[in-house]
């Protein structure tokens, strides 16, 4: 008795009698075709998924080529603006500049004319002014080292002369009202030979006494006003 084998499905009763005449040849043809059309099939779905990424990459770089393009032409655009208004920036920084110039050397400023008739008008009735030395700081010079003399921006030197002798202290006491006045003192008084006295004062003065034509005073705010308002009712 023969031992049966895999492929041996035993006896069949009442089956239909069936007889394979057909070479192995052909069936491993037709596998060999089923196997073509589905690496066919696989080649041609690579392929599309190939086709699909390549579109999806193109497309977003032509979408960021598109956005840097606008980015440029928008740094373009900013460019040519800040050109057309090079010209009025630069006059802003030449009237800043012109300003500040201007503020500096005008820091020492005093209206000579104006101050020394001031001092004129107090002077004694009939008196005769025989010298007048004026020694005034530099805007780059520094202050004395003198902390007396820390505030003081000129020295106005008088010599004259007067019929009396009293008028030399009215005169200290009339020059305590002008203003910048920073101190006065009197250097000698002597009888001249026309029997008048001639005598020496030294005006002092401080910045009080200075133009400050171009200086803008800084506005107090409202609020702090009121504050003040507030505690002087108090």
């Amino acid at each position: 008795m023969s031992a049966r084998t895999k492929n041996d499905k035993g006896i069949v009763v009442g089956g239909e009698p069936r007889i394979d005449f057909l070479p192995p040849e052909i069936k491993q043809k037709k596998q060999a075709r089923r196997t073509r059309r589905g690496l066919v099939a696989l080649v041609i779905v690579v392929v599309a998924l190939c086709v699909v990424v390549y579109g999806g990459v193109t497309t977003l770089a032509i979408s960021r080529q598109i956005a840097l393009a606008d980015e440029q032409q928008r740094t373009l655009n900013l460019l040519k603006e800040q050109q057309e208004f090079a010209l009025a920036r630069q006059v802003a920084d030449d009237v800043a500049l012109t300003t500040s110039a201007r503020l500096f050397g005008s820091a020492n400023e005093l209206l000579w004319q104006q101050y020394l008739a001031e001092i004129e008008a107090r002077l004694p009735a009939g008196s005769v002014t025989s010298m007048v030395n004026i020694d005034a700081r530099e805007a780059l010079e520094a202050p004395p080292e003198n902390p007396l003399l820390a505030s003081t921006f000129a020295t106005i030197s008088i010599t004259a002369t007067t019929t009396a002798f009293s008028d030399v202290s009215a005169l200290l006491d009339s020059l305590a009202t002008i203003p910048g006045y920073a101190g006065a003192s009197v250097g000698q008084v002597e009888l001249n030979d026309g029997g008048g006295f001639e005598y020496s004062i030294t005006l002092l003065v401080n910045d009080q006494a200075l133009a400050k034509r171009f200086y803008v005073a800084e506005a107090v705010p409202a609020e702090s006003s009121e504050t003040v308002e507030g505690e002087e009712q108090s």
